[in-house]
């Protein structure tokens, strides 16, 4: 017998009924809000309207060169092509370049924008700053710039369980998808809604700044101010980037920015070829550990049994049945 109607209430409810559609079935996917307010004829009425499901092979997307493009640099677009490209490979090391060969491109100042913000933070956290948008206000600025009610949007993000994701979904449907955002222009807005106090005055900035903006550069943007890229860069690939970017030592970008505690600095100095000039400056936390790191788990039995004999104590009585071996390679820290 076939089945006339298919309503789906649990798990991935929303993915469901879209695969039901797609395969000719009348489905509708109910979320909280929509069980107590459908009405009974709605059972028998045509199937409510979905979002097309995006092509299940994976959509490669390349970065751009310089010469091959006409996109300034300093747009915010070349920005999310960036990170869609790093989102788009497994490999480390193509990470690692496409995110170098950006920020050759860039003048100091976006330097530190841009990686800043590819560490999945709105601002350095030195700064000590905080957006304090939460997902309610986000969903009511996508609702409003992309004419579609909250029951709707939220069936959209039960598909991702990710804002950015479903922020590009929905913007593809606008008729207008003009890019007109710089990295200047959303630092300044990253300021100024840092700066307003309260949902109402937050509200209308991530409107008109979401109203120009392409799908892709409304996902990214997104991604930041939720602070969750999900491009699987994290800050050491970062700092490889910044390394080979500008052609300097890693482990030299590393300690820079374990002494500074702050990766655009750090990145800025090192496309100046001015790393060295880094110090410590008051009343600024540094980001080393009090562990030191041993190269061999040989040293690190040393270590411990150096320690153990300034206190007094046997060499044996550290680790009893242990020898010098791989036993002892996971000590992460002496105390």
């Amino acid at each position: 017998m076939r089945q006339k109607r298919f309503i789906r209430c649990h798990g991935f409810a929303a993915d469901f009924a879209q695969t039901l559609r797609e395969l000719g079935f009348n489905a509708q996917a109910l979320s909280e809000n929509e069980q107590m307010a459908l009405s009974l004829d709605a059972f028998g009425g045509p199937p409510s309207g979905g979002h097309a499901r995006e092509s299940a092979q994976p959509r490669t997307v390349s970065v751009p060169r310089p010469h091959e493009s006409e996109t300034p640099n300093n747009v915010f677009l070349r920005f999310a092509e960036t990170g869609a490209a790093i989102g788009a490979t497994r490999s480390k090391l193509e990470k690692v370049r496409l995110l170098a060969e950006y920020l050759r491109t860039l003048r100091s100042e976006e330097t530190a924008q841009a990686v800043t913000w590819f560490t999945g933070l709105p601002f350095p956290l030195t700064e000590n700053k905080a957006l304090h948008v939460g997902w309610a206000l986000l969903r009511d600025a996508l609702c409003a710039v992309g004419n579609i009610d909250e029951p709707a949007f939220r069936q959209v993000y039960l598909k991702h369980s990710d804002l950015g994701e479903a922020a590009f979904e929905v913007w593809r449907q606008l008729a207008s998808q003009t890019a007109g955002l710089s990295l200047d222009g959303v630092d300044s807005l990253f300021q100024q809604v840092h700066a307003a106090r309260g949902p109402l005055r937050k509200l209308p900035l991530l409107i008109a700044a979401l109203r120009r903006c392409s799908p892709l550069e409304a996902k990214f943007l997104v991604k930041i101010i939720t602070s969750d890229l999900r491009i699987g860069l994290k800050e050491g690939l970062v700092e490889d980037a910044i390394a080979l970017g500008f052609n300097v030592p890693a482990e030299e970008v590393r300690q820079v920015n374990l002494l500074l505690g702050n990766i655009s600095e750090t990145a800025v100095l090192a496309q100046k070829g001015q790393l060295r000039s880094a110090s410590l400056l008051p009343f600024r936390p540094v980001k080393f550990m009090l562990a030191s790191p041993e190269a061999t788990a040989q040293d690190i039995w040393e270590r411990i049994v150096c320690r153990r004999q300034s206190v007094g104590g046997k060499p044996g009585d550290a680790l009893a049945n242990s020898t010098r071996s791989a036993n002892a390679s996971r000590f992460t820290r002496v105390i």
